[in-house]
């Protein structure tokens, strides 16, 4: 078989990648407009099957991750994507099953994630051009949700739901082919020092690196905090701009692509990120910069401002996505990565989980402006205490340790 060079692999790697990100946003869409016919309850269902496998599965994943070839962990994981767009269209009339199907394609996708990031090491051997790659996955991300959106509901309408998730079906097996004709590929238990022992293979590691690494634990900390912000506007902004601003559907239309827009510049500018100790403050800083973006059109409502604001506040989650992921490959062993990285993919699913009720319950109770101004609030207060209490090194050169710690 002809191997990919390296250059060409990274990038086929990363359109495998937005495939799958791009597919499982076709069905989450297709899926929630197929199944809004019965009755109010569906949205809740199709957001709980879509989230909640990051969250569950998340120390399964990176176990598998760090454990198995990555390339035949992603080839598994993309049939595994079609199994679940062929349950959803077998059983498309059920009341059930287009569930099942959803939670199958999320589920297989958990490992896709952490398997790329874990491979583009592999793949290059300049630090600069690895927070590069990074920053190009975190971009395809973003988009490919927003591509995603806007296919399957150009798809849906005009061949319904079952051809819509055969075609995306199709686009998972062509996702396949890239993994196939790579050469390089990681498999981290080999690659392990035998002496580490049980931490080494431990299905906690990943979380255990998160929770007891404090430079670490803030930058997931604030992300995750800014990955419920995020969550949290797609429920309320429907309804401040209707009730408190009094503008239409056309000015939310321009407020997502504003967010859209704001987190794909975050992930451009690579001094952001050049060393782990610039990463680190560059994820405190955005978290600090976020919750004031955010206040402020909860402060003065207008519809101008707020444009401003949402392409700041996306501008600091894009930044965020991309330093948090330079900071944890700098404080975690190779052998772990694939743990750590499914850990806080998990840890930031689960935060949006826990967000969604509280900000619902805020918004029935006091309204769509107090709900997001306490919510903004809180990741003002939470970045802002992280700046203050985690230490970091001051020259630009010097690499963040392991146990770096708290002041």
């Amino acid at each position: 078989m002809r191997f990919l060079s390296n250059s060409r692999q990274v990038s086929f790697l990363l359109t495998s990648m937005g495939v799958s990100v791009v597919g499982t946003a076709v069905a989450l869409l297709a899926v929630t407009v197929h199944m809004s016919a019965r009755g109010s309850y569906s949205s809740t269902l199709v957001v709980l099957a879509d989230l909640l496998p990051a969250t569950l599965l998340a120390t399964l994943a990176g176990m598998i991750v760090d454990r198995y070839s990555n390339r035949w962990v992603c080839v598994i994981a993309l049939s595994g994507q079609v199994v679940g767009d062929l349950v959803v269209v077998a059983g498309s009339n059920s009341a059930w099953v287009p569930y099942l199907g959803l939670f199958l394609i999320a589920a297989a996708g958990t490992t896709v994630g952490p398997c790329v990031y874990s491979l583009l090491p592999k793949l290059l051997s300049e630090d600069a051009d690895i927070s590069r790659a990074f920053a190009n996955a975190t971009g395809v991300q973003v988009l490919g949700g927003v591509v995603g959106s806007s296919v399957a509901g150009f798809l849906y309408a005009w061949v319904g739901i079952r051809w819509c998730l055969l075609i995306d079906a199709v686009s998972y097996c062509l996702a396949i082919l890239p993994f196939l004709m790579m050469k390089a590929d990681r498999r981290a238990r080999s690659e392990a020092d035998q002496g580490q022992g049980d931490q080494t293979d431990s299905w906690l590691a990943g979380v255990k690196a998160v929770a007891t690494q404090p430079v670490l634990r803030a930058a997931v900390l604030v992300q995750s905090l800014g990955v419920a912000a995020a969550v949290a506007i797609n429920i309320v902004d429907v309804y401040f701009v209707v009730r408190v601003l009094h503008v239409g559907s056309i000015a939310l239309g321009f407020l997502g692509m504003t967010w859209a827009i704001g987190i794909w510049l975050g992930t451009r500018p690579d001094s952001l990120w050049s060393t782990p100790a610039r990463s680190t403050r560059s994820v405190l800083t955005a978290g600090l910069v976020m919750g004031l973006a955010l206040t402020i059109p909860m402060a003065w409502p207008n519809i101008y401002l707020q444009n401003v604001m949402w392409l700041i506040g996306g501008f600091c989650l894009g930044v965020q996505a991309v330093a948090t992921r330079r900071v944890a490959r700098a404080t975690t062993p190779e052998s772990q990565r694939g743990r750590v990285f499914a850990a806080m993919a998990g840890i930031s699913t689960f935060s949006s989980l826990v967000c969604i009720p509280v900000v619902t319950g805020l918004l029935a109770t006091v309204g769509p402006r107090i709900a997001l101004l306490s919510l903004s609030a809180t990741v003002l207060a939470v970045a802002a205490i992280a700046q203050i209490t985690v230490r970091t090194p001051t020259t630009a050169g010097e690499k963040v340790p392991v146990e770096n710690a708290a002041v």
